[in-house]
Order: C-alpha cells, then structure tokens, then sequence
C-alpha cells in the first residue's frame, strides 16, 4: 500500500510540473497498479495496460484519458517469431495470452467509451523500423477487437494527431487544415489490410501536392510480412 501511495504521488507530481508547462504525459504501463496511479494522476495517454482490471478502466474512464494498446509488436513475436528473432515457444506462448489479454481489454475499454489510439512500438528491438507493419495495428483493431474500421481509422489519424499536438493541422480533411492526404485504389472501411498495400496506393498529397508515385512507395525491410489475404 506504502508503495502504491509514493508511486501515486510521484506520478501526480510530474503531471503537474508537465502540465505546467504544457507538456503531454504518456506511461508505459502493463500491470493493474500502474495503471491505475497513471490515471489518477491524470496522464495524458497510457500505453499498453494489458492487465487494466474492470476497476482500473472505470477509473481511467472517468478521468478521460485514451490508451493505446500497441497490439502490432507481440503479434510479430506471435506470427512471425519476432520478426526473425529466434524467439522460443515459450516467449511465443508468453506474447500470444498477452495479445488474448490486451484485445479483452481494449474490447471493455470501448464498452466504457474510452477512446483508443494506435501506437506502433516502432525501433523496439523484436519489432519493427518504418515501414509495411504500421497497418497492421488498424487490422487488430477490426479483426480481433471488433472495432468499426472507421474507427480505426481515426484511432491512427485525429486522435494520434490530438497527441502529437498538431489537431489544428493535421489528422481530418477539413478547411484550415494541411492537405496532407493518401489515397487508396480499394475502400480500406470495406477491407482495412488495404492500408498494408502499398500497390494499391492511387495518390499521396502533401500540404496539397501531388507526390510523384515513382519515388513513393514503403522502405524495405531487412524481414517484410507476408502481404495480407483479401477478406
């Protein structure tokens, strides 16, 4: 309890210096105790908390912050042995109850009207560098947590925008805002492993300008996914 309590009011003391300063607070946060000090707190985002109890999401409900769960990078470590990695069955079985555990999660989070953002764990060592991965994340959301893929879709645009504090630039196609705009031959609200095709890319627009095709396209991966079944 002693311990709970200083952890509590450490994360509210740097809230509040962030907050004072107009700084956005994230957490990385996986257990039930964590999770629960970082949204009394009042962080500004939590990452992961897979292990977030029906307590805990009441909690974070109410004080209105978003998590992002972040399901892309053990779903590698699942599908595709950590990219690589030499991963045993045992991490495999390890990342596959993490996954089953998080994607519940995210499904009572949504119940509770709590918003969810993507995250992508981009550079972690059993993961993934820029590239064909980052749409996978909006996948997981539909397939496996049953989320609109409209919803998914701004989970990895507006909302990622409000974090980044570039909501009054970027994020939504609307007057004032930066032309910046992909747009895809097939309806990704229809099929959203199309957001994983670069070859079905019609046209990028960057602060209104159309980019020239023949230089787009993703960076090559030293290990690239498998290109992803039409549903």
């Amino acid at each position: 309890m002693r311990r709970a309590i200083r952890l509590l009011s450490a994360a509210e003391s740097i809230v509040d210096e962030a907050h004072r300063h107009n700084v956005k607070v994230t957490i990385h946060s996986r257990g039930s105790t964590s999770t629960r000090a970082a949204a009394k707190a009042r962080v500004d985002l939590i990452y992961h908390a897979d292990l977030a109890t029906q307590a805990d999401l009441d909690i974070i409900a109410k004080a209105g912050m978003p998590i992002a769960p972040v399901l892309t990078s053990p779903w590698i470590g699942v599908a595709h042995d950590g990219a690589g990695r030499g991963l045993g069955d045992r991490v495999r079985d390890r990342l596959r109850a993490q996954l089953d555990t998080s994607f519940q999660m995210i499904r009572n989070a949504r119940d509770r009207g709590i918003s969810v953002m993507s995250g992508s764990d981009t550079g972690n060592a059993s993961a993934f560098s820029h590239g064909r991965w980052h749409g996978k994340e909006a996948e997981l959301f539909v397939n496996e947590v049953g989320m609109p893929a409209m919803e998914a879709i701004v989970a990895n645009t507006s909302r990622n925008a409000w974090l980044m504090g570039l909501e009054d630039e970027v994020g939504v196609i609307a007057t004032g805002k930066f032309a910046d705009i992909g747009i895809w031959n097939s309806d990704p609200l229809a099929d959203i492993t199309v957001l994983q095709r670069p070859s079905e890319i019609s046209t990028i627009i960057k602060d209104g300008r159309i980019i020239d095709s023949g230089t787009g396209g993703f960076r090559q991966l030293s290990v690239e996914p498998p290109v992803p079944v039409r549903r």
